[in-house]
């Protein structure tokens, strides 16, 4: 058996070891090949991440009937290939019912005979992937140290969390690829992308919220989205890809990707917004770019929000209008940006309204564009009314400019609205609505 290593006495630089973390799941998450997820996860896992936490070596185990076959492996994990552990064996066990496991060689769980013939090392730390684990990474440590346990199992989660993501984005995608042709089946594609990424509008005490996106004939790049936050918040987010068809749906789905995993992360909204901006920085060329508002609301009505180049939400208080501009500059022209965030109370009757300039800049021959004037009128106009209703007549009013509905055929843009209005905790029951 392997003699393993000392341990060092001090942990890693933990700001080092998150920064490499965030650019091993933002690397992963760029993946359409399920393959090629895969093979990221173990690789990066070992050779990126491995010398600073003692990973040596890695193997992917997939779950076939009622035992786990050894199908990757990466480093000094070698000659496992095609060998198999019963969903049984302890550690197994411990993998599926609590997401990870760490154990050394002679521990009461493990299996000598087991650890000497497939496992290999004096070290083993596991992590599932996917809900009902699907797939184990199984990994090889060279040393164990206190620190070390809690860092693999932050670390572990966190990067099975984001293959996880990628493996069902990568599987959507290539399902949906495979059943069109040509130009048709991209624009099939990046249209369906963007539908599976809207969620319904959440239902959340002291707030009425509504939402809807028309796509253009064209499909651009349109994105809202809501995040539950571990404050017992709501994270809401608008954007605006720029480009249209398949480049612009597949950017979105990183950008997607991306929130999904730095929203649970405990920092400041301002820095949540320069990470995402580097990353797209270091992942797309500069005329693939996006425009954000990003904000967190509280129960208690208090908003905190960061527009990163975003068209400026309009907040209707006592018949006047605010601008929310703070922020900084769209997303994916240079690293290394500063972004300033700002709060706002929200009382109820307050109307705050989100939205693309697919909306504003939505045009008739012979009457121009829609404006921002006529948007704001819409607003006052129905201000007591659901968020819903809202909605419905800001769209309603548009398709009156434009002579006809915003789902005629031709359109060049996609047209969003996200409209969140503070309310009285009870007087709202929420509830799954129609678009």
């Amino acid at each position: 058996m392997p003699t393993m290593k000392a341990a060092p006495q001090e942990p890693p630089d933990m700001k080092n070891i998150d920064y490499r973390i965030d650019v091993v799941v933002e690397s992963i998450m760029l993946c359409l090949d399920i393959s090629e997820v895969k093979d990221k996860f173990l690789t990066m896992v070992v050779k990126g991440l491995g010398p600073l936490v003692g990973i040596s070596g890695g193997r992917l185990w997939e779950l076939r009937g009622s035992e786990y076959e050894c199908v990757q492996e990466v480093g000094r994990a070698k000659g496992a290939i095609g060998k198999r552990l019963p969903v049984s064996y302890a550690p197994i066990k411990i993998i599926i019912e609590e997401g990870f496991v760490s154990y050394s060689s002679d521990a009461s769980i493990a299996s000598k005979d087991l650890e000497n013939q497939i496992i290999g090392g004096s070290y083993t730390a596991g992590v599932a992937i996917g809900h009902n684990a699907e797939l184990i990474g199984g990994f090889t440590l060279e040393f164990q140290a206190k620190w070390q346990e809690d860092t693999l199992k932050r670390m572990l989660r966190r990067i099975a969390r984001g293959t996880a993501m990628a493996l069902y984005n990568a599987e959507r995608y290539q399902r949906l690829v495979k059943s069109l042709e040509s130009v048709e089946r991209e624009i099939y594609v990046a249209r369906k992308m963007q539908e599976v990424l809207l969620p319904e509008p959440p239902s959340f005490a002291g707030f009425d919220i509504h939402a809807r996106l028309i796509s253009s004939e064209k499909v651009g790049g349109d994105y809202y989205n809501f995040f539950p936050l571990r404050d017992s918040g709501l994270a809401a987010i608008i954007a605006d890809v720029a480009g249209k068809g398949l480049p612009a749906a597949m950017l979105m789905n990183q950008l997607h990707g991306a929130l999904g995993v730095k929203v649970h992360d405990e920092t400041k909204i301002s820095a949540l917004v320069r990470d995402l901006n580097d990353f797209l920085c270091e992942t797309t060329g500069p005329e693939r770019f996006i425009t954000m508002f990003y904000c967190e609301l509280l129960p208690n009505g208090l908003m905190t929000y960061c527009n990163a180049g975003h068209d400026r939400p309009l907040l209707l208080r006592g018949g006047v209008f605010c601008e929310l501009a703070e922020g900084g500059m769209a997303l994916g022209f240079f690293k290394n940006q500063l972004y300033e965030q700002a709060a706002a109370k929200l009382f109820p009757g307050d109307v705050l309204v989100l939205y693309t300039d697919g909306l504003t800049e939505a045009y008739k021959s012979g009457s121009g564009e829609f404006g921002i004037e006529a948007l704001q009128d819409i607003i006052l106009l129905n201000s007591s009314l659901s968020a819903r209703d809202i909605t419905r007549k800001i769209f309603e009013a548009v398709d009156v400019h434009q002579g006809g509905p915003s789902e005629t055929p031709g359109e060049v843009d996609d047209k969003t609205i996200v409209v969140i209005k503070a309310i009285e905790p009870h007087s709202y029951a929420g509830g799954k609505e129609e678009r």
